[in-house]
């Protein structure tokens, strides 16, 4: 999705198997959940005004590293995938 600013990749594992969960979490606060089982609209949380950070539900955090231009995120402290940032949105979440 072009408007995310950060894209993640999760693996939710159920009694029915495994389902791949698409995060997009966009600079407006929203984030829009997409996979073949489910899909949604969440808040983006900004953790604190001192942290380069967003969580969604209390479960997928992502965390910035600006000046190095490297994201990692998480899915209930486990590790997720960051699959695409757009720097110029981040910077710009992160400047307001």
């Amino acid at each position: 999705m072009k408007s995310a600013m950060v894209t993640v990749k999760s693996i939710e594992k159920n009694v029915n198997g495994a389902d791949t969960l698409t995060w997009y979490l966009k600079a407006n606060e929203e984030c829009l959940l997409d996979s073949e089982k489910k899909s949604g609209r969440f808040d983006v949380i900004r953790l604190d005004s001192l942290d380069t950070g967003v969580c969604v539900e209390d479960r997928i955090v992502v965390r910035f590293d600006i000046k190095n231009q490297k994201a990692t995120a998480t899915n209930y402290d486990l590790p997720a995938e960051v699959v695409d940032v757009d720097w110029d949105k981040v910077r710009d979440y992160f400047s307001k």
